[in-house]
């Protein structure tokens, strides 16, 4: 997806690159999907067989569904959830945390510019002639000293929330909410990391005990998430620099967008607007899970 007019979906068979050459090699989408023109992301969640497009021309800019599962090269549009209207980013999960109310359910964590909002998905029945999913249930939604709530994600045990402000960071150094999301209808803001580095938050992702921030010129931060369940921030523990040139004195739009940190290997992809994708590797170090209790 892109945020260009007209840009639609594009679908492309992975199992085509199965066993080709190295080589750098221009291939056309198997599909096109057009049901909507432009969008700021999109999320694939596997575990259900939804795509959930966002922020985009379709639903007020909020969320576009659509079952991709049944016959990945023919999308099907299901329905849009657009109660707060533009969503910025998601992360849906089927939830296995502490809230036992909603375990088994799928959740999305919806980063709405000015909120963060908790709701149910997992009944997608469109009542009406607009479109909308009526039966999707928005359990909270939640504000905080915000400049531009952008993206975030959750632990693996479901209790804890990390959301990065695009805007805050423009004016100020490096910050990471932290929120206790053990009562999906309650989330508590437990604390708040700031670093001493200026630079912009951007997309972070976790696994395991660690969260993995793309965070523009300062590149790809790795922190341990195990000291916010003592009430405490996250602690670095290894970085790569995607940016060498920056001073450090002010900030700046360069650098690090995003990344891809689940291949089985462990390498990562970062993606450098200057450099393009770099593929790096962690060195060994000390693993620090995250506790499997919950926050206090």
């Amino acid at each position: 997806v892109d945020t260009v007019k007209d840009h639609g979906m594009q679908v492309f068979d992975l199992t085509r690159v199965r066993g080709a050459s190295p080589e750098l090699v221009n291939a056309e989408a198997d599909l096109v999907y057009t049901g909507f023109g432009e969008a700021h992301n999109i999320f694939v969640h596997e575990d259900t067989g939804f795509a959930y497009a966002v922020g985009g021309d379709r639903c007020l800019g909020g969320i576009y569904a659509m079952d991709v599962a049944t016959d990945p090269l023919n999308p099907t549009f299901v329905g849009c959830w657009s109660v707060d209207e533009y969503v910025h980013d998601i992360q849906c999960v089927v939830y296995s945390g502490p809230d036992t109310e909603f375990t088994g359910r799928e959740i999305c964590f919806c980063f709405d510019e000015n909120s963060l909002a908790i709701i149910d998905i997992t009944d997608k029945n469109v009542t009406g002639g607009n479109s909308e999913m009526t039966n999707v249930q928005l359990l909270s939604n939640v504000t905080y000293d915000f400049e531009y709530t952008h993206q975030g994600w959750v632990t693996d045990d479901h209790s804890i929330l990390l959301l990065d402000d695009e805007g805050y960071e423009i004016k100020q150094f490096s910050a990471t909410w932290q929120f206790d999301i053990t009562s999906l209808r309650a989330p508590v803001l437990i604390g708040k990391t700031e670093t001493d580095i200026v630079t912009i938050d951007h997309n972070q992702y976790i696994k395991g005990g660690f969260t993995y921030q793309s965070n523009y010129a300062s590149g790809l931060r790795i922190k341990s998430i195990a000291p916010v369940y003592k009430g405490k921030p996250l602690k670095e523990v290894a970085y790569f620099d995607a940016f060498p040139g920056d001073t450090g004195e002010e900030t700046t739009w360069d650098g690090v967008w995003s990344s891809y940190i689940y291949l089985p290997s462990g390498n990562l992809l970062v993606g450098s607007q200057e450099y393009g994708l770099l593929v790096v590797r962690e060195q060994p170090r000390e693993e620090t899970s995250a506790p499997t209790s919950s926050p206090s």
